[in-house]
């Protein structure tokens, strides 16, 4: 009758009936609780925070063990719940090529140089791979459910196809994209500057305006920069004798236009290559000026957190 109107089993009832008994009652209740506190004080609350955040490797198994070297016995779970209401939110490090010194003292003399350039009349461009069946980030590909079985299955493939494509980006506007096969040699780029030149002069005008690419094996080759030299005299040169730094990504603002255009073919993925294509080119079509216009302006300070950082990466 107790342990049912107790929601307890019957052990529990004579184990605690047998305690009373043998017990004075005021000194069963004043006994300390066995187990981990109930709450989470501020120091360790503190401490807890000291022991992960912006700290590399600091995964709640090692925190923990960690923590508990220090004195302080705390679950994983106890640390995960401190840490969101302490604000933070575990997140993947970010991959990016490694500078050099050699790179960094390039980077800051190209921002310092660059800084007054006129970046609304100058085209960025670059080539970006699109996947057929791109994979998925576990992290942010989450299903709740009650059961494991509910949960569809992320279907990948081994060997996903490709789709290469080059553009140009400016404030005024975009040139068309071009789509090549494979890795992009010096032949397959000197046809696409050809095509670019007058796209580029549609949205820029003949008057005076800047061509800009990095230092990919195609963009230094000889020929190339002939070509450039007679054609777009106006041009930021690459190479290891160019302006352009390499490994920098975070200078070229196309590159934040490929993340958008990735993002937008994830909500829809298409299933064969000629939808790929197609899907592509609408996303890229549907790239509004306003958008571009608002990039376009990042550039200075772009540069400025070049010359801040002394020409190490930027955030």
């Amino acid at each position: 009758m107790i342990a049912k109107s107790a929601g307890c089993c019957i052990a529990t009832v004579k184990k605690w009936s047998a305690r009373f008994k043998s017990e004075d009652e005021s000194t069963i209740l004043s006994q300390e609780r066995s187990g981990r506190p109930i709450t989470v004080t501020a120091a360790i609350k503190k401490k807890i925070v000291n022991a992960t955040g912006n700290k590399q490797k600091a995964g709640t198994r090692q925190v923990v063990k960690r923590l508990k070297a220090e004195g302080v016995d705390v679950s994983r779970t106890t640390v995960q719940r401190t840490l969101k209401e302490e604000g933070l939110h575990p997140y993947k490090r970010k991959k990016q090529p490694r500078l050099t010194d050699a790179n960094k003292k390039k980077r800051l003399k190209f921002a310092k140089e660059y800084l007054d350039h006129d970046w609304e009349r100058t085209l960025m461009t670059d080539e970006a791979p699109f996947l057929l069946f791109p994979k998925t980030n576990p992290q942010n590909d989450r299903v709740w459910a009650t059961r494991s079985e509910d949960v569809p299955p992320v279907e990948t493939v081994k060997h996903g196809a490709t789709v290469n494509v080059w553009g140009g980006v400016s404030k005024k506007g975009k040139t068309e994209l071009q789509f090549y096969e494979g890795t992009l040699g010096q032949k397959e780029y000197l046809k696409i500057l050809e095509n670019m030149k007058p796209e580029a002069e549609t949205v820029l005008g003949k008057r005076k305006w800047t061509f800009q690419h990095d230092g990919a094996s195609a963009h230094k080759a000889k020929a190339v920069n002939q070509w450039l030299e007679k054609h777009v005299p106006n041009h930021i040169t690459s190479g290891p004798s160019g302006d352009w730094p390499a490994n920098s990504p975070d200078l070229n603002w196309i590159e934040n236009v490929w993340g958008i255009m990735k993002e937008k073919l994830e909500k829809n993925p298409p299933k064969t290559i000629r939808a790929l294509k197609m899907r592509i080119k609408k996303v890229w079509r549907e790239l509004d000026q306003a958008t571009l216009a608002n990039m376009e302006k990042s550039m200075k300070k772009r540069l400025q957190a070049v010359i801040a950082a002394k020409g190490s990466f930027t955030k």
